[in-house]
């Protein structure tokens, strides 16, 4: 047991300091599960303490619109809207695979699909952390003071250009896509942060819709 403690803290210190070592594992022997096991974990602590705050603005759009019995819906609304973050959670890693694998191969990557799945899963596992650390924001000060939830990056889209759990995502990418693809440095990197701005560019198209 103590083994496994500090293999898993010994491995979690390299995806900080020293990711080349993570990624070099990956290069070796690629493991999916963990990681995808740990996103969907986090995704899912954060969609159930939130899920009060969810609820409470849907009854209240229901009263606003005269809408009438939407009480006897709360408790599918939050089982769909768990089952609806689980199930958001593999198809966004799936589709975000997929797609950085056809472009790594574009710019001459040599890794298969997948290493490229495993490399994706472990650079959003900062996002699986920004959740977890949602999460703690809720439960200690209420889910209203934990605006990041809501719309993903909180406030103008251009906050996620210094949001550092996106940085880092995109840092990780970058270098997985060094170690296990063997591309340049400057392909890696300028892939890793063009798809960070895609996001970007997304998010605020979206809140543009919203609004």
């Amino acid at each position: 047991m103590m083994h496994i403690i500090t293999q898993f803290y010994d491995r979690s210190l390299d995806l900080v300091i020293q990711p080349q070592r993570t990624f070099a594992r990956v290069a070796e022997h690629p493991r999916l599960l963990p990681g995808v096991l740990f996103l969907v974990l986090a995704t899912l602590a954060m969609t159930i303490v939130l899920s009060p705050m969810i609820v409470a603005r849907m009854l209240t759009m229901a009263q606003e619109l005269e809408i009438v019995g939407i009480e006897r819906m709360v408790s599918l609304v939050t089982i769909l809207g768990v089952v609806f973050a689980i199930v958001q959670t593999v198809l966004s890693l799936v589709m975000g695979a997929l797609v950085m694998h056809g472009l790594a191969r574009l710019l001459g990557g040599v890794a298969d699909v997948y290493q490229t799945a495993v490399v994706t899963v472990i650079a959003a596992i900062p996002t699986g952390i920004k959740a977890l650390v949602i999460t703690a924001i809720a439960l200690i000060f209420g889910p209203e003071r934990a605006p990041l939830a809501m719309g993903g990056m909180a406030g103008p889209s251009l906050l996620m250009l210094l949001d550092p759990f996106a940085i880092w995502s995109a840092i990780l990418l970058g270098v997985g896509l060094t170690v296990v693809h063997r591309l340049s440095r400057g392909r890696a990197f300028a892939l890793a942060f063009g798809l960070m701005l895609v996001g970007v560019l997304l998010n605020a198209l979206s809140g543009m819709g919203a609004s």
